[in-house]
């Protein structure tokens, strides 16, 4: 797919960079000392689950349901290789999930505390960041403490970690939403909700969101200036003529873009696929796809991988849905909370319903949220 932007203004849009390689992981229990000694550590490649390798235990707190595995605390060290020309930039860390109450530590500073272990969510490391030739220390200490589900949970990075690295103007990562409201068979009316964020100095930004079929063709254009002050929500609507629907046979997927410029110059650039598609349901005509009366043909999954534990393998997450697929499956019910970034892909591509719930139990585990701020040291 053609993204429109010059050579030059490469570096000025937001890179997605892989942060899955090379960590250095241990087990310890920071939580409950302010003195300790660092155990000796292993190099693991994400996503990793630390639970599934421990030895099992009939007086396990979890009991069956958690597959009589013990407790433990996590802890993932990267040493960051920030470049000097990332200065002035915005570095956003990226977590599909982590299991759970996990702390980010960079350096010195303790920049977020994250309870839930499955919802994806983003630190801003710009404000601790060094440019002075010290090393930036990244540290992630995740826990996996029991009773806090009813089924195999696993524990620490067992989903995809990344850095999202741009300008000051850019679209921000996880907030870019798409609906179709109005869909008919001329035309399909598709709602963008995104969130601009600037500087502290409101400024004129051009904003241009386009919708590109599967052959990358603009399809749908609406295009627009907005004053930008911090963060800013924008919403667009755009008509897809003679749109081509999603359905489980043919799960035809569209692209939107959005581009962010300034004075000429692009600043940042964002796209992902979606699927034009009607759900309609009552008590007379039940379920219906695009106006096609349908039964729903399927049943739960959890998030784990049989014997790879909770890791949210890409692979391993598709060859689960296409087994499913090929065994008469058109909807999987996730239970009971939001699966990876990966699973998530895979049923948009080939095809198959998803029923994403949020929680289950969540008062379990909850309690073990730390009380004091300052006892972790980064080094």
């Amino acid at each position: 797919m053609n993204i429109w932007v010059k050579k030059e203004q490469e570096d000025k849009i937001m890179q997605r960079i892989g942060l899955d390689k090379n960590w250095d992981f241990y087990e310890s229990d920071e939580s409950m000392s302010f003195v300790f000694a660092t155990p000796p550590s292993q190099k693991v490649d994400l996503p990793h689950d630390f639970i599934v390798g421990k030895p099992r235990s009939a007086d396990a707190p979890g009991g069956p349901a958690n597959g009589y595995f013990g407790n433990g605390e996590g802890v993932y060290k990267k040493t960051l290789d920030i470049p000097k020309e990332w200065e002035g930039k915005k570095v956003i860390l990226d977590i599909d999930g982590a299991y759970m109450n996990l702390e980010v530590l960079l350096n010195t500073t303790l920049l977020a505390m994250h309870p839930n272990g499955y919802i994806p969510f983003q630190v801003d490391l710009t404000p601790a960041l060094r440019f002075d030739g010290k090393k930036n220390k990244l540290k992630l200490i995740t826990q996996s403490r029991q009773p806090s589900t009813r089924w195999y949970s696993g524990g620490g990075l067992y989903r995809d970690v990344c850095l999202w690295v741009g300008g000051p103007i850019c679209v921000e990562p996880w907030n870019v939403f798409v609906t179709t409201p109005e869909i008919g068979e001329k035309e399909a009316v598709v709602n963008v909700d995104a969130v601009i964020t600037g500087t502290d100095i409101e400024e004129a930004v051009d904003y241009r969101c386009e919708i590109l079929d599967a052959g990358g063709k603009v399809v749908g254009k609406v295009e627009k200036t907005m004053q930008v002050c911090g963060k800013q929500k924008e919403n667009v609507q755009l008509t897809v003529e003679n749109p081509s629907l999603w359905d489980l046979e043919h799960p035809y997927l569209y692209t939107y873009r959005i581009t962010v410029s300034k004075d000429g110059e692009v600043t940042d650039q964002a796209e992902d696929t979606f699927g034009i598609r009607k759900i309609e349901v009552d008590a007379v005509n039940g379920f219906r796809l695009n106006g096609k009366k349908m039964n729903l043909k399927g049943g739960c999954i959890h998030h784990d991988n049989g014997f790879l534990g909770a890791c949210a393998y890409p692979k391993a997450e598709e060859r689960k849905i296409q087994i499913l697929k090929k065994a008469g499956y058109n909807t999987v019910r996730i239970s009971h909370y939001p699966p990876s970034m990966a699973m998530l892909k895979v049923c948009d591509r080939v095809g198959m319903l998803l029923m994403d719930e949020a929680f289950d139990v969540w008062r379990l585990g909850n309690c073990l949220l730390y009380t004091s701020p300052s006892p972790r040291d980064c080094s």
